[in-house]
């Protein structure tokens, strides 16, 4: 599939839910594969992996959403594969 540039699975979003388990929430809903999820430091965002806005598999690029859903913005302008996002 790699040689090809397709990727799978192809259909996952994000979502959050508290620690016992209740209030489980969707936060993405773009589409393709949105992944990898790291909490902000603030704890009001999530930066994620995603190639949402590709018509075949890749790109991966870093996106930054708020917790509820809101104030999508993308962190990395790549060709490839951007994933794993974290702070230090």
């Amino acid at each position: 599939m790699l040689e090809q540039g397709l990727v799978e699975p192809t259909d996952m979003e994000l979502f959050v839910v508290n620690i016992d388990g209740t209030e489980l929430r969707q936060i993405t809903d773009l589409g393709n594969a949105n992944w990898a999820p790291y909490f902000h430091p603030s704890g009001e965002k999530i930066a994620f992996s995603s190639n949402h806005a590709s018509e075949r598999g890749f790109p991966f690029n870093i996106y930054m959403i708020n917790l509820d859903g809101t104030g999508l913005k993308q962190i990395s302008f790549d060709i490839t594969f951007d994933s794993f996002p974290m702070f230090s």
